[in-house]
């Protein structure tokens, strides 16, 4: 991993950091700008500082991470596994918060604007490709499935919200 810093669209290489596992996802702090995780084959999520030569925390937990998100609010990372588990971590605590099984592998996930719902692109077995909306009750470590939106007729793999938590794009 290759960390840049960028001033004015001029970069220069701050430094390199090894990792020994492939990985399959990174996302930055909203609340912490030299802050950053990333998930992968590893089976943890390693919560960075731009300036350490090594994680500040990892986070055990269950198999392989496809795909990570932080919540806007800062405090907690949602990820999905290869073995359609979502889980959701304390960054601060460096806890397990909540885990829900899922039906089929989610590929992407983002959250509310508020923090108390993840958007989960996944395939559905019935009709192709999916959002899937969870609520996640962090004072009682929960999530369940509310409903789902469906996307087209092939699986959904990506998803993106825009800067203002407006339009969904699938």
């Amino acid at each position: 991993v290759k960390i840049l810093q960028m001033t004015n669209l001029n970069l220069r290489l701050v430094q390199t950091i090894s990792v020994n596992f492939s990985i399959s996802s990174l996302c930055w702090s909203p609340s912490k700008h030299d802050r950053f995780a990333i998930v992968g084959g590893d089976s943890k999520i390693d919560i960075w500082d731009v300036r350490a030569s090594k994680p500040t925390m990892k986070i055990e937990s269950i198999g392989h991470f496809l795909h990570a998100n932080w919540s806007p609010c800062g405090k907690y990372i949602a990820a999905g596994n290869s073995k359609d588990v979502l889980v959701v971590l304390d960054a601060e605590k460096g806890e397990q918060v909540a885990k829900v099984k899922c039906l089929n592998q989610i590929n992407e996930l983002a959250w509310s604007i508020n923090s108390d719902h993840l958007l989960i692109s996944r395939q559905n077995s019935d009709h192709g490709g999916g959002i899937f909306v969870v609520n996640f009750v962090a004072k009682e470590g929960t999530m369940r499935e509310m409903f789902e939106v469906a996307g087209h007729a092939a699986e959904a793999t990506f998803l993106k919200i825009d800067n203002k938590f407006e339009n969904l794009v699938v």
